[in-house]
């Protein structure tokens, strides 16, 4: 993968990325889905889950580097850490930054790489009676999955929990209340 370091630059009070291409990298025109810098910085691309759906997953696809470098290119472009208790980003650590479209925020989510190990948990006298396999999370690896998206907020801030999180979770809350069968139905 190239240098894609990003330089962020204050446009009309919005922050913009642009990246360092070498010749052959691919460029990231105007017409690119939001995040597709992002993708650039580590040798991906955008791609969706349910194309065209309200409900469609935007995920960075195509990254070969492995979870610790993605982490340390994202530190070296600025993208911030942050903790996100959403239940749609456990399993991978999460990422700010401001830049997206209308003054929006970027918030990436970056999985978590596992792989299976074979323990021997039951000895006796020196002698395995059992294998028991385990899941290790490894950093060396590929994340299995990266998602992105655009809030309107600042991820991690009170903004963002009030505005954001909370109306998602009585949204939920609510549309499991009407899945219930009404009283005497059953």
């Amino acid at each position: 993968m190239s240098d894609s370091s990003i330089d962020l630059i204050d446009l009309a009070g919005h922050a913009a990325i642009t990246p360092h291409l070498e010749d052959g990298d691919r460029v990231i025109g105007p017409d690119e889905p939001p995040g597709s810098r992002i993708a650039a910085m580590i040798g991906g691309r955008i791609d969706y889950d349910l194309p065209g759906s309200p409900h469609a997953t935007k995920y960075i696809v195509g990254v070969s580097d492995s979870y610790e470098n993605v982490l340390e290119i994202f530190d070296e472009n600025g993208l911030e850490p942050f903790f996100d208790p959403h239940w749609a980003h456990w399993g991978g650590k999460d990422f700010r930054m401001a830049g997206a479209p209308e003054g929006a925020w970027y918030h990436v989510t970056v999985g978590y790489p596992y792989r299976l190990t074979v323990g021997y948990p039951y000895r006796r006298k020196g002698v395995s009676r059992r294998q028991r396999q385990t899941a290790v999370m490894d950093p060396s690896l590929p994340p299995p999955w990266i998602t992105v998206h655009e809030d309107g907020h600042q991820p991690g801030s009170w903004d963002h929990f009030w505005k954001d999180f909370v109306p998602q979770v009585l949204s939920r809350l609510n549309e499991l209340r009407n899945r219930r069968p009404a009283a005497g139905t059953r």
